[in-house]
């Protein structure tokens, strides 16, 4: 076997050995699912004040939390967007008193937030950055499934990756039309 080449073999297996030892990001999926479960409370029920404080606490320690793991680990982009939810969740959640007005719920309950005209820039800041973390989550899942010029079908990976894409942007659109309600 003297005219095989090795070297695409030793790539291949160098690359599977690097996503191997890439520690899978469970913290995202946990802040994830904590922002889904904190939006479905809302939705529902009239958020009391010490749950929405333990809450603020949990999503004011993200904050800082997803930062430092942008700079740690290589899904930045993974980490900021969960950086910018976690900060959309704290402008949700802050107690409001008896400046608390209450909306209409999707459901059989009503969404008690509070209404600060002072925090308005923030909002549209936030309710921005939510729909273009959206609108980018949508752009990765459909180039995640897109075969053109790459392979002749998508692998299962892809559809994995596009999912999560479509979820998360989900919960983005649902966090910004939630922030709207600040307004």
């Amino acid at each position: 076997m003297a005219g095989v080449d090795a070297r695409p073999v030793a790539t291949s297996l160098s690359a599977v050995g690097r996503a191997a030892a890439t520690a899978h990001p469970r913290d995202l999926v946990l802040w994830h699912g904590l922002s889904a479960v904190c939006m479905a409370v809302m939705l529902v029920a009239v958020v009391p004040t010490w749950l929405a404080g333990g809450a603020v606490v949990a999503f004011v320690v993200g904050l800082p939390w997803c930062v430092l793991q942008a700079v740690r680990h290589q899904h930045r982009a993974a980490y900021l967007r969960v950086c910018v939810c976690s900060a959309a969740m704290v402008a949700m959640l802050v107690p409001g008193g008896p400046g608390h007005a209450s909306m209409s719920g999707a459901m059989s309950g009503a969404m008690s937030m509070p209404r600060h005209p002072d925090r308005g820039p923030l909002v549209v800041l936030l309710t921005v950055a939510l729909l273009t973390v959206a609108l980018a989550c949508v752009a990765t899942a459909v180039t995640s499934v897109t075969t053109v010029g790459r392979r002749d079908r998508p692998s299962p990976r892809d559809g994995r990756r596009a999912a999560a894409g479509l979820g998360e942007a989900v919960l983005a659109t649902a966090m910004a039309a939630m922030l709207t309600g600040l307004l």
